[in-house]
């Protein structure tokens, strides 16, 4: 090109809405006029779409979570209700311990499979924003570590799905069992004083232990997602570091999470309160907060058109004069590209 070329990065990540620039940079004649992030500019600019949508279900998804947690804490506290009324802790198998805590599990059962029911929504909801957020964070170059943010929520998504479909055959199963004539007969019992109900209990126990692993896992994939999703946002900002911090301090609570879930057979009580009390707040406080601020998040980058990093999206009269400079510098690469058009 004979022409004055303009600098690579005098047009980088600015304001792409108009539909005349994007059909003028993407036809560009000269290579010089395309700097190294346009073309990811642009292409944020056609799925802003898509951001807006996904915006929105970071709402949904948030109440969603509410929902889930509400109801998944009061069916457990409403088991616990009932086992308490009976002397000894859960390796107690008298039959009248077994009794209250099985009429426990029998009062809990419909809010249980709701709150699980609710919970698979909300991961579900939960992945395209992540896939959107993703995007954001590629918006400077194609980055290997942003599909892991992806990949880790449709695994743990799928993990809930498989949670919720066992534990609802195994509530139904075993609801239906503990109200057989034989499981209140005290006296139907072996030499060993071993009756039917104290079987179910340890079969109940056993079903549970061989999954504790497996569906904990997900605590461990959504903490692996936030915090690659939290160093990315660090080296790109393209979002707000306070969502960064939020989400290192939800990874660390998913992380504690897990570590009380594969301990409650070491001090049953202890880890069983512990881990309720971690599932308010994260699924019912933080995670709905940081779900609210990402969709905020999106929707400005939606708004823009393209993803801005986040020190050029804030307000203040610095704001604006850099955000005027850079139309200012779009609207005299659109001339000289059109020039170059003309004369060719």
């Amino acid at each position: 090109c004979s022409h004055k070329t303009q600098p690579r990065t005098q047009h980088c990540c600015s304001r792409v809405e108009d539909s005349k620039t994007l059909h003028v940079y993407s036809r560009a004649a000269c290579p010089d006029l395309q700097p190294p992030c346009v073309r990811s500019c642009i292409a944020m600019a056609r799925g802003a779409g898509s951001l807006y949508a996904a915006a929105n279900l970071c709402l949904i998804s948030a109440i969603l979570w509410v929902i889930s947690t509400a109801l998944l804490v009061t069916a457990h506290e409403t088991e616990w209700v009932e086992a308490r009324k009976a002397p000894g802790g859960v390796e107690n198998l008298d039959q009248s311990a077994l009794e209250h805590r099985w009429h426990g599990r029998r009062q809990r059962q419909g809010l249980l499979v709701s709150g699980m029911f609710f919970s698979c929504f909300a991961w579900i909801t939960l992945l395209s924003p992540a896939r959107s957020l993703a995007k954001v964070l590629d918006a400077q170059g194609p980055k290997s570590a942003s599909n892991a943010i992806f990949i880790v929520f449709v695994v743990a998504a799928a993990l809930t799905v498989v949670e919720f479909t066992a534990e609802a055959g195994l509530s139904s199963t075993s609801d239906w069992i503990s109200r057989w004539p034989e499981m209140m007969d005290e006296h139907n019992a072996t030499a060993y004083h071993f009756a039917a109900l104290q079987s179910l209990e340890i079969s109940y126990i056993m079903v549970h232990s061989r999954t504790l692993w497996l569906y904990a896992m997900d605590r461990l994939l959504f903490a692996t997602g936030i915090v690659v999703a939290s160093c990315l946002t660090y080296s790109t900002k393209q979002l707000s570091p306070g969502h960064a911090h939020l989400g290192l301090f939800a990874a660390f609570l998913a992380v504690l999470g897990f570590s009380f879930e594969v301990s409650r057979f070491v001090d049953w009580e202890v880890f069983v309160e512990a881990g309720l009390a971690l599932q308010a707040l994260l699924d019912g406080v933080v995670l709905p907060i940081w779900l609210v601020w990402l969709g905020w998040q999106l929707r400005g980058v939606s708004d823009r058109g393209g993803a801005v990093p986040y020190e050029r999206q804030g307000g203040g009269a610095a704001s604006t004069r850099q955000q005027e400079r850079s139309t200012a510098e779009l609207g005299m690469g659109v001339e000289v590209t059109t020039g170059v058009e003309q004369r060719a």
